[in-house]
């Protein structure tokens, strides 16, 4: 897991909050690559097809921009929490104007739910590497059946394995995104 420094962030906010116009770019633009992830697994395929997940990040970051002052006045939760909570708004916005729009019915998809590549891709990191034959062989039905059951799980539990897994958010983070 690909971890940023509680500390780094602390002491970004500190000198954010203080008026370092360097610290406050710093401190949103750290947690681009995570953004981007989080967008492309929420991302529905459908809307992906229009959509680039780097286009939401930078939305993201503007809109975090214009309320940064209001957060570091208040600090409600942790950084990252309230940065994933605008990014996932986004996606809820994204979503309502392409089916309000009419460009083409998404019906009832949800932004949050992974799409199929994610949930195979958390198939994969789930299952080790095998490397002969009949080894792939069990591997590729292991991915299958995790696949199956991630699907099965009620979406609370299965939302907090995507959150550990593809997002690669620390526990810390994902107790206070959870509350």
């Amino acid at each position: 897991m690909s971890a940023l420094k509680d500390s780094d962030t602390d002491a970004l906010i500190a000198l954010a909050a203080s008026g370092d116009v360097a610290a406050c770019e710093n401190l949103l633009q750290r947690h681009r690559d995570r953004l981007h992830r989080l967008i492309t697994i929420r991302l529905d395929g459908k809307l992906a097809k229009r959509v680039d997940p780097s286009d939401v990040v930078q939305d993201t970051l503007v809109v975090a921009q214009r309320r940064l002052d209001d957060y570091l006045r208040n600090q409600p939760i942790a950084f990252y929490p309230w940065l994933r909570r605008i990014a996932l708004n986004q996606l809820i916005d994204l979503y309502r104007h392409h089916v309000r729009a009419g460009k083409r019915s998404l019906d009832r998809e949800q932004p949050f739910e992974i799409n199929d590549e994610s949930t195979l891709l958390l198939a994969s990191r789930l299952v080790a590497e095998q490397d002969s034959p009949s080894r792939q062989m069990i591997r590729d039905e292991l991915k299958r059946r995790i696949s199956e059951a991630l699907g099965q799980m009620p979406e609370d539990q299965r939302e907090i394995i995507v959150m550990r897994y593809l997002e690669e958010l620390p526990i810390k983070e994902i107790a206070a995104i959870l509350g």
